[in-house]
């Protein structure tokens, strides 16, 4: 049996299978680790989304501390600011947070860094402009984004709310006239191909629709790397740590039930190795190991590894 670990470097021109965001958030916490030094616990916002395990909330906690132990003597990871005591040290992890989160984390706290990944400022960047041009603003993306907290916060600040189409059906619940100005964001881990179906069904129902892709550059070769996998494998393994990457899973589900496909393959998403049963592997001759944007390549690599030992090349 074939396993294939799927190694995007080359096309996110980062290092270790990760996204840009975190690899410019690992760099900025190896410069500051030069000068910076505190004795007190160094608390860390990074919000997880709904419905992360434990096991995902640990391995979380544990890169994170990692990356920023040479820098105070602990690292406590928080999903709240209002969990943070006033003037401790403070870092604004990668997802970022609302303006009105930022403002009152300036007024509070000792903020040592803010690593917001710049495909989200960018993606904050699109839906002020679109809100200012007087759009009403869709959220293309699953509804459980751990960004959407953020947009919302952003809406606000315009007196306006944001509406979530995930699937093309979506757009017939939306409460707006066909002259309603529309401005479209996608979520920053999909690819505009993901899209395409909203977008199609919001121009035909909408006079006047504008679309920024908010994409990150990670997506341009995560989500055709999935696709490539669900073409040439019988089964899909997605590694996914932090619960990010269940775009990619679904993505290869959908792929796998069209009938016209001549080649089936089944997908199963875990958390890491132990999560492996050896019953997926029945019959297959090729497997394909896939991470979400915070899995590193040694934990595919170890995956792999492990499939390997459970389905022993013949």
């Amino acid at each position: 049996m074939q396993v294939e670990i799927v190694d995007l470097a080359s096309v996110s021109g980062v290092k270790d299978n990760l996204c840009y965001g975190i690899a410019r958030t690992n760099e900025m916490a190896e410069q500051k680790a030069h000068f910076y030094r505190t004795d007190q616990p160094l608390y860390v916002y990074f919000h997880l989304p709904a419905g992360t395990s434990q096991e995902q909330r640990e391995q979380t906690r544990e890169t994170l501390k990692r990356r920023y132990l040479p820098m105070a003597s602990d690292v406590v990871l928080v999903d709240s600011i209002e969990d943070v005591p006033d003037g401790v040290p403070f870092i604004m992890g990668t997802r970022g947070a609302s303006p009105q989160t930022r403002e009152h984390v300036k007024q509070r706290l000792d903020m040592v860094l803010d690593t917001t990944c710049p495909y989200v400022t960018s993606q904050e960047a699109a839906a002020r402009r679109l809100l200012e041009e007087g759009c009403e603003l869709i959220f293309c993306g699953l509804p459980e984004y751990h960004g959407l907290p953020r947009l919302q916060g952003i809406a606000m600040l315009y007196n306006k709310r944001i509406f979530v189409a995930r699937r093309a059906e979506d757009v017939h619940l939306l409460p707006l006239k066909r002259s309603t100005k529309i401005g479209v964001i996608l979520q920053t881990t999909w690819h505009m191909s993901l899209a395409k179906n909203v977008v199609g069904e919001l121009v035909s129902r909408f006079r006047e629709v504008k679309i920024i892709d908010t994409s990150c550059i990670d997506s341009l070769g995560r989500v055709p790397a999935a696709r490539r996998l669900a073409d040439e494998s019988d089964v899909v393994i997605v590694v996914d740590v932090g619960n990010v990457a269940r775009y990619l899973e679904e993505e290869i589900q959908e792929l796998s039930e069209r009938e016209e496909r001549s080649r089936r393959s089944r997908v199963y998403r875990i958390e890491s190795k132990r999560h492996l049963k050896p019953e997926w592997f029945t019959q297959a001759e090729k497997v394909g190991v896939i991470g979400g944007i915070n899995v590193r390549t040694e934990i595919l690599e170890d995956v792999a590894a492990s499939i390997r030992q459970l389905v022993p090349v013949k």
